[in-house]
């Protein structure tokens, strides 16, 4: 019961992120992968003038279908690993985890909700680069015409050019990735929320939210590196690739931009990361207490 209760929390949190979180990511994925886009700045006062306000929120409708779905995989396998982790080591008592077992649950987590979370980074990254006119004709002139009317078109028309591992494209980056920040994001969230508890050993809702949007922080600045290189291995064409794989995609970025471009969008990524984390842990503790409460009065 405590498992399922966990998958739900989880939907509800990952939900209520996205539409904190969604038009700070579409100005990060453009940063690292349009070379017109990478100035902070420029990036944002270009998608308002090419698209207004919409462009902002490009390719939110996947993951906004996904995410409650990723959200609900990895809390769900957090807690139960986590659960098993304790049986294992000390049979049916209920002790306090440690925080090693925080963090290897956080890691089965994060691998857990790979495979919902790259075909949708996959499609939501190539809507996001896609430049409309949202303005006047000169600047329709300027503008790329669409290749994708939508993510379903996209996740289609990747999966019809090279089948389905080009739906996974990223896929062993994304690994890399998530595995060891899953864990220190958890690990982060569980000591902060320790620290914060109140003599009774309870957490308030700005404390709830302050180490969310700490862990959240600090698990995205460790990786921004490997998230660059994900986002220009998911936003290269499926037919005439630019790059080979990922140490060609990180020795040719590095050739043709510099080593800087590595860490494109660290700003906004870790000012996105802060309220959507927040928001998410926020939302994630509030539906676990409803539903607990729900469930203890019928």
């Amino acid at each position: 019961m405590e498992g399922g209760i966990n998958f739900i929390a989880g939907w509800f949190g990952g939900v209520a992120s996205i539409f904190v979180g969604h038009p700070f990511d579409t100005v990060k994925v453009r940063q690292q992968t349009l070379r017109d886009s990478a100035k902070l700045w420029h990036s944002v006062k270009s998608t308002y003038q090419y698209e207004g306000i919409p462009g902002f929120f490009k390719g939110i409708l996947f993951p906004l279908l996904s995410i409650g779905a990723m959200n609900s995989v990895y809390f769900g396998i957090y807690t139960s690993t986590l659960r098993r982790l304790n049986t294992l080591k000390y049979g049916e008592k209920s002790l306090d985890p440690s925080y090693t077992d925080i963090y290897l649950a956080g890691c089965a987590g994060g691998i857990g909700q790979l495979f919902i979370t790259c075909p949708t980074d996959l499609v939501k990254i190539k809507l996001q680069i896609q430049r409309e006119d949202a303005k006047s004709a000169i600047v329709r002139a300027k503008a790329t015409k669409p290749m994708y009317n939508g993510p379903w078109h996209c996740l289609y028309s990747v999966y019809r050019e090279k089948g389905i591992r080009a739906c996974y494209k990223g896929l062993g980056i994304q690994f890399v990735r998530d595995l060891p920040s899953f864990g220190l994001y958890i690990l982060v969230y569980e000591f902060l929320s320790k620290q914060l508890e109140d003599k009774n050993g309870s957490v308030s809702s700005m404390s709830t939210m302050l180490a969310g949007g700490s862990a959240g922080s600090v698990s995205w600045i460790i990786i921004m590196p490997l998230d660059a290189i994900k986002s220009r291995l998911q936003a290269d064409r499926i037919d005439k690739p630019q790059y080979r794989g990922v140490l060609h995609c990180f020795s040719d970025t590095c050739k043709q931009d510099g080593v800087r471009a590595l860490f494109r969008g660290s700003l906004v990524c870790a000012v996105r990361a802060f309220p959507v984390n927040a928001v998410t842990f926020l939302v994630y503790e509030w539906t676990l207490s409803a539903i607990r409460y729900l469930l203890n009065e019928s």
